[in-house]
């Protein structure tokens, strides 16, 4: 029999859902299991679903609880599955019939049981047109020198230019494949994804992997269509006070919890220039990052001592491999 695998998706808001749900039902894998937690008030989102799309709430389970945001939810979800592999997926997502399928073949080949988790191809969509782009969002998450994290490939036609591409840093958030086994080797007291970061929690669920040994797999045929929130072409000045602060916080918190001192001297001076440089920005342009400024001093000696626990089994240089 092939692996089961698990879909996890967190709920708030019944936006996309009539495209995006049926489009992941209709996957042509044999072993699934749909599993969807509802942080909107008073179930909202759930009763949308039993009310405008029928067929999908008589094939998943959908339940309803407390608002514990992007990574509290997705934990809560893997730790009720039952797959072997985990995908943590989003409602703002088309996905295309054999996506699973695809991935799961490619995973489950012997000569790729090192890579634990792994990034489907993401293209573009015009939800409000209901269009499916060849322009690429993301081929996975890519990490320079000076610790700055991207979406490979983001805003670029997809012409087979990163088709030979086999290992990235890691994978976006809007759409990632996991072992389970591999989660399981870095959960700290059931927890997964960290549950203080409410952005860049897929960046340090990837570094945490990569430190572990595990290496995550670019998935060239595994086809879905996002339509991103918060883009790379989306201006600093039209970000919301929430968006910025949190960004702010996730990058920080990341770093102070992955930053090897071993790393190499150019990446040292690389990413505390940045930071340095990221602090003045933010005191002249962005005054309320400050406060999560405060908020990391008060938790830096706890991030890099759950840092710390996470099995670090690679050299610095195999992470810096990855950076650009």
């Amino acid at each position: 029999m092939q692996p089961k695998v698990t879909i996890g998706i967190v709920l708030f808001g019944s936006g996309y859902l009539k495209e995006s749900l049926p489009s992941l039902l209709a996957q042509d894998y044999p072993n699934l299991e749909f599993l969807l937690r509802d942080h909107s008030p008073e179930g909202a989102t759930k009763k949308f679903i039993e009310e405008n799309l029928p067929e999908v709430a008589a094939k998943v389970e959908i339940e309803v609880g407390e608002n514990l945001f992007h990574s509290g939810g997705m934990n809560a979800l893997i730790a009720k599955s039952t797959g072997e592999y985990f995908v943590a997926a989003s409602t703002d997502m088309l996905y295309s019939p054999d996506l699973i399928s695809k991935a799961i073949a490619e995973l489950e080949k012997p000569e790729n049981k090192q890579f634990g988790f792994a990034a489907p191809r993401l293209r573009q969509w015009d939800a409000a047109w209901n269009e499916r782009s060849k322009i690429i969002d993301s081929v996975g998450i890519g990490i320079t020198h000076s610790h700055r994290f991207y979406d490979i490939g983001s805003g670029e036609l997809d012409n087979g230019q990163f088709d030979e591409i086999r290992e990235v840093f890691g994978a976006s958030g809007a759409l990632a494949i996991y072992r389970r086994v591999a989660l399981d080797d870095i959960a700290l007291k059931g927890e997964y994804f960290g549950e203080y970061l409410h952005y860049k929690n897929d960046v340090d669920i990837s570094y945490r992997l990569q430190w572990a040994g595990w290496k995550c797999l670019a998935l060239k045929d595994c086809i879905a269509w996002h339509s991103r929130g918060l883009s790379k072409e989306k201006q600093r000045e039209k970000r919301s006070k929430l968006e910025i602060e949190n960004s702010f916080f996730g990058q920080h918190a990341t770093i102070l919890k992955n930053f090897s001192p071993d790393f190499s001297l150019r990446v040292k001076i690389s990413t505390h220039l940045r930071n340095f440089f990221t602090l003045i920005y933010s005191a002249i342009f962005e005054t309320s990052s400050l406060l999560q400024l405060r908020k990391l001093r008060e938790l830096k000696p706890k991030l890099i001592a759950t840092g710390r626990l996470t099995p670090h089994r690679v050299s610095p240089t195999e992470i810096e491999k990855y950076m650009k």
